[in-house]
Order: structure tokens, then sequence, then C-alpha cells
């Protein structure tokens, strides 16, 4: 059966599938050829039935198809209408952004937040499990924002398997990747395991999505699957609460079975996320009574450590002692600017008052003046002396001042050095921990040495972010209210 012309420069031909089913994709097409605009009344069913040639029962049912699928409105007595505004997610299909806008009558555009190889190594370590790769296995980690008519409306992050797709570039990630996947790289993709949950958008994911902070979301977690369930793709990427609805068609309800999933990576308890967290006592303004409060909230939540400062790590050990929270403290803090020989003191000083983990700021004038000889003594000398007890260290590089190259080249000297830790900032800097830079230490230190981000972590959701990333530890003053966060999201039943 040949369609009639529909206004854009292509005759076609309807073949295979169902007549209903033929129609309708031919319908999405019409409607993402530009000629009907968002809002305005759409094609009646006797026109339907003239234009492509079917019978009124036949365009009927794909008329009540498309407005079933939120793509069309009725509106009764008066007409269907190309619907606005919502995107709509149908459940029990993959659905391509591309495709979807386009169908919806809308132009969909992508602009590529970030795009990078690494390894099994260096990414989050539930991430590479659940991916299935190896230490040495290629992964790419892209970042992307979906745009609808100009209007920002998924904020994508992804990793894919690099042996199934090699050579992916930048400039391949503009449009579908399900069409690049099937058609390029002739994959066979299964389907995908997905998890939907609501979630605040906040910080720069709001303004990446072009929303206030705090606004609704819809975060889905997502892994895809070749054939023989081999992994493709992690997924966590959120949609705008205001620009998309996700709909599902649900059957009579069967004799109840128990799925077999196909993995959830990011499975985590609120103590997985508690021992993530040094809390952070290092404000000049801290009291006796501060002090008391704060240790008494990290052994109410159990967290990792609390770090304090130095003139009162003494008490705070005292305090901490029996637990399972370490006392931490600072060490030519925040500046790093003190001679080597003063930190070196600071340091014997601190372990000496039940310093457990010691986290000491580089010299970053000599950073930046390229003095790595005197960078890496200095780095060494904490280093040793506190590994020398039996204690942890953890590197702040106070990132805010520095280049990528002056990153990478003092994760390579950590990890020569054997440090514990990299940090990305006092909280004391003109910025704090950004995802962007939290990926770059990931993916430039050896996997013997973690990552901690600090000044920029005050929630749960930036929590879970970093976590994915691969960072172990966070310094955080909102301890608090994180984990009666977590408690609650947690203690859902579904």
């Amino acid at each position: 059966m040949v369609a009639k012309p529909l206004g854009v420069e292509a005759t076609m031909v309807l073949v295979r599938q169902p007549i209903y089913q033929q129609l309708n994709g031919a319908l999405r097409s019409l409607l993402g050829s530009g000629e009907f605009k968002t809002g305005t009344q759409f094609l009646t069913e006797r026109e339907v039935s003239q234009r492509f040639d079917v019978s009124r029962a036949t365009a009927n049912k794909a008329l009540s198809n498309l407005v079933s699928e939120g793509i069309l409105e009725f509106k009764k007595g008066i007409g269907t209408f190309v619907r606005g505004g919502i995107l709509d997610y149908d459940l029990r299909s993959l659905v391509s952004f591309t495709g979807k806008a386009a169908s919806a009558g809308k132009k969909p555009t992508t602009r590529v937040l970030g795009f990078d190889r690494s390894t099994g190594a260096t990414i989050a370590r539930p991430v590479a499990a659940v991916l299935k790769v190896r230490d040495g296995d290629g992964v790419y980690v892209l970042e992307r924002l979906r745009l609808a008519d100009g209007v920002p409306v998924i904020l994508e992050r992804r990793h894919i398997v690099e042996a199934f797709c090699p050579g992916l570039k930048r400039s391949d990630l503009a449009g579908s990747l399900y069409a690049l996947w099937t058609g390029r790289f002739k994959l066979e993709i299964r389907g995908a395991d997905q998890t939907i949950r609501a979630a605040a958008v906040r910080g720069a994911d709001a303004r990446h999505l072009g929303v206030p902070s705090g606004s609704a979301g819809l975060l889905v977690s997502s892994l895809g699957v070749l054939r023989e369930n081999r992994p493709l793709w992690w997924e966590r990427t959120i949609y705008r609460g205001d620009a998309y609805a996700f709909r599902n068609r649900l059957g009579p309800c069967p004799d109840a079975f128990v799925a077999e999933p196909l993995g959830e990576p990011m499975t985590y308890t609120v103590r997985d996320l508690a021992k993530m967290i040094d809390h952070s006592l290092l404000v000049p303004t801290l009291t006796f009574d501060d002090l008391e409060k704060g240790c008494r909230i990290a052994l109410d939540y159990d967290v990792a450590s609390v770090c304090i400062l130095p003139h009162y790590l003494k008490r705070c050990a005292e305090i901490l002692k029996g637990s399972a929270v370490r006392a931490s403290t600072t060490i030519g803090f925040p500046h790093g600017g003190t001679t080597t020989a003063a930190k070196l003191a600071e340091t014997k000083q601190a372990l000496a008052d039940g310093g457990e983990e010691l986290d000491m700021v580089v010299n970053i004038s000599r950073v930046l003046s390229g003095d790595w000889d005197y960078v890496r003594a200095d780095i060494q000398a904490v280093t040793d002396a506190t590994h020398a007890a039996g204690q942890k260290v953890k590197v702040i590089f106070e990132n805010c001042y520095l280049k990528d190259e002056h990153k990478i080249r003092l994760c390579q000297i950590c990890g020569e050095l054997g440090a514990d830790w990299v940090k990305t900032s006092t909280g004391f800097g003109t910025s704090g921990a950004t995802l962007e830079d939290l990926a770059l230490l990931r993916k430039h230190s050896p996997a013997k040495v973690q990552v901690k981000a600090a000044g920029g972590v005050r929630d749960l959701d930036m929590l879970l972010k970093v976590r994915e990333l691969g960072v172990t530890r966070c310094g955080a003053r909102s301890t608090r209210e994180i984990l009666d966060e977590a408690k609650k999201r947690l203690s859902v039943a579904v």
C-alpha cells in the first residue's frame, strides 16, 4: 500500500507491520516534519483515512494510539490536537529521545558536556562490577544534555563498555546512541533494567536543566544489555519533572513470581553512606560546646571520622575512643604555606594527640611555581611520618587554584608516595569539589589511592553522585541532614 504525499519530499511505502502500526509510524513522521506545530489541530479521522488510503477504523486506531502515548490530545467536541509541554516516555520499550522528540513535533538537539575514556580500574567499583569490566578494560564516560525545541529536558550520565563500540568519539554523541549502536556497530540490544524514583534537582544539575534548585525531577537508573545479558551501558539520568511523563500499561495480575534482576550497582545502606563521611568541625568559630555536640552527632550516625581543628584533637580522640569513628585533623591548613619542618612538627603532635587520619595541604605556591621537588618532599615528609605511626594521610590539592596539569601531576606524586587519599579542597578556597575534578582525580590516581571530596557535598543527591565517580570519602557539615534523608529514602516500602 502506498501512502499519499505527506507534505514532505518523500512518499512512504507501508509494508510488513500491521497496517495500523505502519500508519502510526507515518503519523509520527508527519508530526516530526514540522507541518503541525504544538497546540495546533491535527488531521481528523476522515482526513487520515483519505490521506493514507486506509479505512476509518484503522485511522481511528492509530490516532487513539498516539493519544494514549501522549503525543496527541483529544478535546471532546473539537478534535485532536498536537500535545505540547510534556514528553511521554513509554516504559514498555526502550525509547530514543531523538525519535520521541521528533514524533512529538519538537526539534531534538544534544549538548555534550563531557566525554572521556576511562578504565575499569578508575571508574566507581560498583559500576565496574555491574558492567563486568576488568581493571584494564576501556569504559567511555559521558555526560549529555538533551534539549527539545532548545529547552533542556534530560541530563544524561552514562558509562559504556568500549569493547562493543570501539573508536567512539565525542562527535558521535550528537544524536541517538541507540541508532549508533544498532547501525554502525550492528549491536542487538536486548533491553534495559530501569529503576525510577522522584528526586530533587539541585546545584549544577538544576543549572544545566534550567530549573530552580529543588525542582522536581525523575531519576532513572538503567543497565542496558545485549544478547545473552552482556552489559553495554550503565546510566543515571535526570528527567525534568515538568517536561516528562512516564507511562506504562499493566496487564492482568498473573501468579506471583520473583523476577531475576539484571543488577543494580548503586545499592547501598545508610551505614555505607555514613562511612563515606568525615564530619567536618573546622570553622574558626568552633566552641567547646560545638565540639562536644559535633562528636556526638558523628557517634550517633557512626560516620567514618571527625575532622577537627588541631587544638581540639586530643579531646575529640577521647570522646571517640572505643568507637568505630576515627579522629582526624589537618596539617598546614588551610593554605599549605607553612614550611615542611612546621608541617612535620604538626604531624608528630597530631599523632601524639590521637590523630588517626591527617589531612595535609600541599604548598600551593610551590605547585603553581612548578617546584615539584619541593612539593614531593613536603608530601613525603608528612606521609612517611604518618605511615610510620600506622595511621593514614589525605593530601589536599585546593583545586580551585590549580590547572588540570597541576592536579594530574599531584595525583602521580601521591600515587608514587603511597598517600591514602587525594582530596579536592579545604572548603575554605574560592570553590569546593566539582564532579569534573573528582572524575579527573579518580582517573589519574592509582586504584590504591582513594579520592575525597570536600566543599560542595551538602545533600544526599550530591553524595550519591560523587559515590558513582568512585569517591570514598566526603567532608560534610550537614551530616545529620544527609543521613536522615538517606534513612527516609531507604525506609520506603516498594
